[in-house]
């Protein structure tokens, strides 16, 4: 079995699916909204643990409780959250406005990744 260390970006994804994208002048309703461990370097590791590897993840977390939330959903899926530090700063965030197609807008706050 590999070994491996993923370095980067993690983030709690808030998702709202959206029949359109809203305008500066006309929000858009949101007929469903989820929350999920998101960022890259979050999801890199954790398709490597679905392939049978032994994988950690070096990255930073607020302090707040998303990083509470983002580090069991971690563990949960089988990722070592041993490299995993807190910083002074809320966990990183994605809002992302999900059409049924796929196509997405996101907006990130770095947050805590900025450390």
């Amino acid at each position: 079995m590999a070994r491996v260390l993923v370095t980067g970006f993690i983030s709690i994804d808030f998702i709202a699916h959206v029949e359109g994208f809203a305008s500066t002048t006309i929000p858009e309703q949101a007929t469903a909204m989820d929350v999920a461990c998101g960022g890259r370097a979050a999801n890199q590791a954790m398709a490597l643990t679905a392939i049978e590897g032994e994988v950690s993840l070096l990255a930073r977390v607020g302090t707040d409780e998303h990083a509470a939330l983002l580090t069991e959903e971690l563990l949960e899926i089988g990722v070592g959250t041993e490299f995993v530090q807190q910083a002074p700063s809320p966990t990183g965030i994605r809002m992302i406005a999900e059409q049924r197609d796929g196509t997405r807008q996101v907006t990130v706050f770095r947050g805590a990744n900025d450390y």
